[in-house]
């Protein structure tokens, strides 16, 4: 991606975060997505593993809901689930504040509005997203199913996205990839995407929507495609080899068919994977790795994010005071194995003092035909 913004004006919106940052907490962002919502307020909401599974239940407790959708939800480990709604909240955060656009989205039929049908393909995909993770983390699961297709006939699904999903090819060699690695498993990501997508054709199959199948159908598939890839990482010097024995080209920097994933190209699957990158929660009290682990509430109200969204620009800066945060930014900002190395952003870590470090990730609004960065896909 060509560096194109306007350096100065980013730096002078930092400023002005820097400035306001008191007024901009995480839990305020939060609070007014829910106020939207008509849900609870943050603090109740974080305050136990449980009442984030409450939150995610009562999504689906009116529509889209049958007994495989609530098997779905208790798949949700209580490791992810705060995690797991945090994203979600900072993902309508960042659409509403960025203003992502929602025109292209086709109204589904019945009473959704187009930011009705928006909030209703968000809450699927990121309430859904790590679903799989019980799978992943089994380890009775690394010497079974070394196909996908074992793995699909042995948990008796009626629907196959494979049959459906543009990215078949890609989906079963990460899979083979996964379960035949050094550190063998099922990855989570696609497991969720065929386990969701069997409930929700089920759903449809038997229920008021199923005058609207087919339509129902391409919305499902593209649920369910990005739960798919979020978690299909890039390849580095040292997976290098096995990811061509794979055929994993999409994902492998710097050959002709790498590809980045670009708001306008794809802005589901790009704001999965920010948020899901990003999401402090999940970096401050789930990483094993943090020295200085936090807690939710700690996090809540004590990170900071400043949203730019003038002059062509949509950025976000993000603060917070934990001496983890400068090894987070680092790592965000490099340019080899960072966000830039797979995703349309621009980041930029900076230090004005100790107490105000900041991150800002600023989003390339070119697609990947306008990006001389790209490799097409």
């Amino acid at each position: 991606m060509e560096k194109d913004f306007e350096t100065a004006d980013i730096n002078k919106e930092s400023v002005n975060a820097q400035n306001n940052y008191e007024t901009n907490s995480l839990a305020e962002h939060y609070n007014e997505a829910l106020k939207e919502l008509g849900s609870e307020n943050s603090v109740e909401l974080f305050s136990s593993q449980k009442e984030a599974k409450r939150f995610i239940r009562k999504r689906f407790a009116k529509e889209y809901t049958n007994k495989k959708i609530k098997e779905c939800i208790d798949l949700i480990t209580p490791s992810r689930a705060i995690h797991t709604v945090s994203a979600f909240l900072l993902g309508l955060s960042i659409r509403d504040n960025l203003q992502i656009d929602t025109r292209s989205w086709r109204r589904l039929p019945g009473e959704h509005s187009p930011k009705g049908s928006f909030v209703l393909f968000w809450s699927l995909i990121c309430l859904f997203h790590d679903i799989g993770y019980k799978y992943e983390n089994d380890s009775a699961n690394k010497t079974e199913y070394k196909s996908i297709d074992d793995w699909i006939l042995s948990h008796n699904l009626n629907y196959n996205l494979l049959y459906e999903s543009k990215n078949e090819e890609l989906i079963r060699n990460y899979y083979q990839y996964r379960i035949t690695g050094k550190d063998p498993c099922l990855d989570h990501g696609i497991i969720g995407a065929l386990l969701l997508y069997d409930a929700l054709m089920d759903l449809a199959e038997s229920s008021q929507i199923y005058s609207h199948i087919r339509y129902y159908k391409d919305f499902f598939v593209k649920v369910c495609d990005t739960i798919a890839l979020h978690n299909m990482w890039r390849a580095t010097p040292a997976t290098n080899n096995v990811y061509i024995m794979h055929n994993l080209w999409p994902l492998i920097p710097g050959n002709d068919q790498h590809h980045i994933i670009f708001y306008k190209d794809d802005s589901l699957l790009f704001l999965l994977a920010l948020v899901d990158t990003i999401d402090p929660i999940k970096k401050f009290c789930h990483d094993r790795r943090s020295k200085n682990p936090a807690t939710e509430i700690s996090v809540l109200t004590n990170a900071y994010v400043y949203f730019t969204n003038r002059n062509k620009i949509k950025a976000l800066d993000l603060f917070y005071n934990n001496p983890d945060f400068e090894g987070y930014a680092t790592q965000l900002a490099d340019t080899e194995g960072g966000l830039m190395s797979w995703l349309g952003v621009w980041v930029q870590f900076s230090v004005k003092n100790k107490e105000k470090k900041t991150i800002s990730i600023v989003i390339d609004q070119k697609g990947s035909k306008e990006n001389s960065r790209e490799l097409n896909s």
